[in-house]
């Protein structure tokens, strides 16, 4: 095992500390490991900081968002032929959608 030293702004320690205690989380290794295996499965890099999510996805799911981020990482890391798919599928639901809310103005 290798120890390590951290050391936080008394502001940000005490958030962690609340943030442990409603989580329950008995320990700060606990909490640190806990974070950086998260911050690792999600391809995690140094700066990176997740935005909120745009005005659309307001009010969205977890599984929702969830989908989101498997279309997003479909379309930047997946192989042309699929992406080419999905963005096809993707206009043309939005275009019947959009022809929907159409008729029902009408």
């Amino acid at each position: 095992m290798i120890q390590t030293t951290v050391r936080f702004e008394e502001l940000f320690n005490e958030k962690l500390r609340i943030a442990m205690a409603k989580r329950r989380v008995r320990s700060l290794q606990q909490a640190v490991e806990q974070a950086l295996e998260d911050w690792i499965d999600k391809g995690g890099a140094p700066g990176v900081i997740e935005a909120p999510p745009p005005a659309e996805l307001a009010g969205a799911t977890k599984e929702e968002l969830a989908w989101c981020g498997k279309l997003v990482g479909l379309l930047r890391e997946g192989e042309p032929a699929s992406i080419d798919l999905v963005q096809h599928a993707l206009n043309r639901h939005a275009r019947q959608a959009r022809d929907r809310r159409k008729q029902a103005g009408s």
